[in-house]
């Protein structure tokens, strides 16, 4: 207990270093990390995307605190949390050849330009990838530096993308896009909060991990 109120005294800051994959770092950690910073005005995060697969060799390695990153990822030798659920869908405008579909395997989208984020992030390398294993490539048109500026470009029908089924409803409000969801089993998205051992992490960094993995309230 000393141990732990020690690393308040005086106002010493800690940080806590954060790995997180694209999905978990647009739609869900902005609001849970400003609610936790401004309870915790000592604390400073340095937050980081990366692919799943290099959060978990990160964490693993101690170069990184908290780890977030999708289900299907092994995360063996580590403590594992759950953190939230979301699923990359297709959007297209309503008036695309593809509009009248309910849903589509990611290759058969690949015949249509694509908008999306800027290629160094997490979740185009990711989609790059799966279009490369099967002997393709991403048509990108524009790389853009959000989802909403993805739904943006979409509306105006001259390019589909690939967005978390929660970004896809919200701006289904204002904008006209049709959600068409991905057959792909990697598109459903189980995230998990990966730690190498709670216990041996600083007060302030379980005080996060706890934050983090609150109940989200329906209000």
């Amino acid at each position: 207990m000393n141990g732990d109120l020690a690393e308040y005294a005086d106002g010493l800051k800690g940080q806590v270093r954060l790995l997180s994959n694209t999905n978990a770092l647009t739609e869900f950690l902005p609001e849970s990390l400003s609610d936790f910073l401004a309870s915790h005005p000592q604390v400073s995060i340095d937050l980081e995307e990366r692919l799943s697969d290099e959060i978990v060799a990160a964490v693993a390695d101690g170069a990184a605190d908290i780890g977030i990153v999708a289900g299907t990822v092994a995360v063996v030798g580590l403590e594992v949390l759950p953190f939230r659920s979301d699923r990359f869908v297709l959007i297209v405008a309503p008036d695309h050849p593809l509009a009248k579909l309910r849903r589509i395997a990611f290759t058969e989208a690949l015949d249509y330009d694509f908008f999306g984020l800027d290629r160094t992030s997490a979740l185009q390398r990711f989609l790059a990838e799966k279009a490369e294993r099967c002997g393709r490539r991403l048509r990108l048109r524009v790389q853009l530096r959000s989802f909403d500026a993805v739904c943006r470009l979409v509306e105006c029908n001259v390019g589909v993308g690939v967005v978390p089924a929660t970004t896809a409803e919200r701006q289904r409000k204002t904008m006209a896009i049709h959600r068409i969801e991905l057959a792909d089993d990697w598109a459903l998205r189980e995230l998990k909060i990966c730690v190498r051992r709670e216990a041996e992490l600083p007060a302030y960094a379980r005080d996060l991990i706890r934050h983090l993995t609150l109940p989200v309230s329906s209000a």
